[in-house]
This record gives structure tokens, sequence and C-alpha cells, in this order.
């Protein structure tokens, strides 16, 4: 499979070559072109399993900063590709020490589990408002009496702690926004993912984390 989503292209055919031409990149199947695309059209390039890439394409997207991401077979993270870095030393030093500092570290944690919860939230609304089924509003309010306890919170143990309730809250819910009969759900299971659900919610979390750098 070849497709191109929000300026990434993906591929997914085996045995699959890409190189350039010009500005020009190409795709080739078993010696037949199969697709062609301005360099400058893709922010990015995910390949799956058994696909090439020429070593020039690869220079370039690295000089060009273009995200390159190699994922085995199955959609299990390989490797990303990293050109030229360059950085602020003090903003790594900065970073750094928030890291060794709890008062510091324990804002950022509230911060990023605040930020989850409250767009876990805005997801079981529409839902809501989508299907009128009162168990999203139930989870939902559920959720805001979470988001009340991280006022009150007063370590990162115990913020690791709400984050997991609302995970727990969030997925108990999640099934009924499953429309589709072939799909079903029966809670968050990660390593390894058992069902299609989960196998698309682990996948979609590596893409995520790929551009995480």
């Amino acid at each position: 499979m070849i497709r191109t989503l929000l300026n990434t292209l993906f591929i997914q055919t085996q045995g699959a070559y890409l190189h350039l031409e010009q500005d020009t990149l190409k795709v080739e199947v078993e010696k037949k072109l199969k697709l062609q695309v301005p360099l400058n059209h893709l922010e990015g390039i995910a390949v799956f399993g058994n696909v090439l890439l020429s070593p020039y394409l690869i220079h370039r997207c690295a000089k060009d900063g273009r995200n390159v991401v190699w994922f085995g077979i199955n959609g299990n993270f390989k490797a990303s590709l990293t050109g030229p870095v360059s950085g602020n030393v003090l903003l790594r030093k900065a970073q750094y020490s928030f890291a060794e500092d709890l008062v510091k570290s324990f804002g950022l944690a509230c911060q990023f589990t605040t930020g989850k919860i409250q767009s876990a939230r805005y997801v079981l609304q529409r839902a809501f408002r989508d299907y009128g089924d009162e168990k999203f509003k139930s989870a939902a309010s559920g959720l805001q009496a979470l988001l009340n306890r991280l006022l009150t919170a007063n370590s990162v143990d115990n913020v690791r702690g709400i984050e997991g309730a609302a995970a727990t809250m969030y997925f108990s819910v999640f099934p009924l926004m499953l429309r589709n009969s072939e799909f079903s759900f029966n809670g968050r299971e990660k390593r390894p993912p058992r069902d299609p659900v989960n196998a698309l919610l682990s996948f979609s979390y590596t893409l995520l984390a790929s551009e995480c750098k």
C-alpha cells in the first residue's frame, strides 16, 4: 500500500524502492513506477518492512530536516532519521535542571496531566452530544472531578495515580464510541496489543512518538 496522509508518505508495499530524480521522489515496485511526487510536497516519509530508500534520498531528507521513520512490517518502531542538529546549550541545561528539580518537575507533571485529562473530557462531551448516552456524561463528570483533585495533588506519584484513574475512566466508555460492529474493545492492552483496536491505538502512539524529538 502506498498512501499520502497529511503530507506524510506511507509505504507498506514490500520490495518498494524510493529514490530521487531531480526534486521528484519516485516509488518503484519491481522496477515499475507506482508514484511520483515533488519532494517539497512532503513533510515526512514512513516506511514499513522491506522498503528501500536510495542513499541520495536519505541524504536530501536529512539536509532538509524532513522526517524519515522506519517501522517493522507489523508497525513497531525501528529508527528515525536525524539530520544536522543545532541547539542552545543553555536551553538543554535548563531542561536537565527542571528534570532534577522536584518542585519544577512536579509542576510540569501537573500541567501535562491536566492537558491530557481535559482532552479526554472534551472527547467524551462531544460523544455525549453526538450519541446522547448518559455514560459519556457521567464519565466526563468523573474526569472533571479528577481535574479538581489535581489542584490539591502534592507529589508526582499522586499525579500518576490521578492520570491512571482518568485513563481507566476514559477507556471504560471508549467501546461505546466504536460504531463499527467489526471492532470490539475489552480494555487497553499494550504489550502486545491483542485486538485490532488496541493495535491501532498502539500504532497511533508510535507515529506520534516518532514525531517527538
